[in-house]
């Protein structure tokens, strides 16, 4: 069975069972994939499609006989909107068996669903200005294909057409975080804070609750892009948890600006 599937359903089993906050689970969860854009990506669709997922499944009579539900949402979701099953097992055996059911319920579900692509919301994403302007960001989108155009509110964050979500995803600018997937009401709080600090500036910022990390990372991005200096204080209760964030986000999209200088907090 692909690394894939199991990681994306430890994400979703957390998101769905647990309660827990799909960036927060994804980003506490211990992946083995090779590719966590796409383990990222599963989730979000397969969370966004569950209700219709687990309808599909019962109709086909396989919701209640599976053992791992999480799993089987997953599998589910790549049959009846993706590419197939990859990989094989029973679960796969199980699925393919009533792939035409679990197919056909996904046809019925669009001739009868008011819903249609140009009603979903966009996907928002945030552009580090320090890196690249906006409107270069935009061009370099549309240059592979991804319609995108300026927020009319947030001077770094830009929408995304919905039907462009799974390449946006395994974008070269995502993947070496020059765009950073960030819901679009997180992005004001960095503007909030550091509006009416001039460049040149040396401010003290405290993050008293810095997981996941989206808000402190935009902040250091921001202070970097408009020449503030100052120190940034984020407090992380997980000393693994924090060395992670300093060393694959901070570091690399905010280079001079943040350093470790503890790992505990008691």
């Amino acid at each position: 069975m692909s690394l894939l599937y199991k990681d994306a359903a430890a994400v979703v089993d957390k998101v769905t069972a647990q309660g827990v906050g799909l960036r927060e689970a994804f980003y506490k969860s211990k992946l083995k994939s090779s590719n966590p854009q796409k383990v990222y990506a599963l989730v979000c669709k397969t969370v966004k499609s569950r209700k219709r997922i687990e309808s599909a499944l019962r109709s086909a009579g396989l919701l209640d006989t599976l053992a791992d539900r999480s799993l089987g949402l997953v599998m589910a979701y790549d049959l009846m909107y993706g590419q197939g099953i990859r990989g094989g097992g029973k679960l796969a055996r199980m699925l393919n068996e009533k792939a035409a059911v679990l197919k056909r319920a996904v046809q019925d579900d669009k001739a009868t669903s008011s819903e249609d692509t140009g009603a979903q919301l966009p996907r928002y994403v945030r552009v580090n200005l320090a890196d690249l302007s906006r409107e270069d960001a935009i061009n370099k989108l549309a240059a592979v294909g991804i319609k995108a155009k300026a927020d009319e509110l947030i001077p770094d964050v830009i929408k995304v057409d919905p039907s462009n979500s799974k390449a946006l995803v395994e974008s070269s600018l995502v993947k070496d975080f020059t765009l950073v997937l960030q819901d679009r009401g997180s992005c004001l709080s960095a503007h909030s804070l550091l509006a009416g600090v001039q460049p040149g500036e040396n401010i003290t910022v405290v993050d008293a609750c810095a997981s996941p990390g989206s808000k402190t990372i935009h902040l250091l991005q921001l202070m970097r892009y408009r020449r503030i200096e100052g120190t940034m204080v984020a407090m992380e209760l997980d000393p693994k948890r924090a060395k992670e964030r300093l060393s694959a986000y901070l570091l690399p999209t905010a280079p001079g600006l943040a350093s470790k200088c503890g790992s505990e907090i008691s």
